[in-house]
């Protein structure tokens, strides 16, 4: 199904297709002070408007959120290193949990 702006609709959901798709990208490197802090992100996705970060993780237990807020540190270091590195914004910060067929998204306080 397309809605009237040609878009692809998904669950009743707008979805812009992607501009280039990058799986395991890293290592990514941030600097905090003199301390260097490195990773791996499982799939980077460059859109129109920006890259979305998308973390998959095997969780299969029974409280997902707060299993997802373990995860924001390593989230944020993963989002600001691609900001600083392509000058370009972070739209969406995404966890998926493939085993409960679950993402969480990430809102970031502004």
């Amino acid at each position: 199904m397309r809605t009237s702006a040609g878009w692809p609709q998904a669950g009743g959901v707008r979805v812009k297709p992607a501009r280039r798709l990058l799986y395991e990208l890293g290592p990514v490197t941030l600097r905090c002070g003199f301390q260097p802090i490195q990773g791996w992100i499982d799939t980077l996705i460059k859109t129109e408007s920006g890259y979305i970060v998308l973390d998959h993780k095997s969780y299969a237990g029974r409280d997902p959120l707060k299993k997802a807020r373990e995860y924001l540190p390593q989230l944020k270091v993963y989002r600001e290193a691609v900001q600083q590195s392509t000058g370009e914004p972070v739209t969406d910060t995404l966890i998926h949990f493939p085993v409960l067929g679950l993402i969480v998204r990430v809102d970031w306080p502004s």
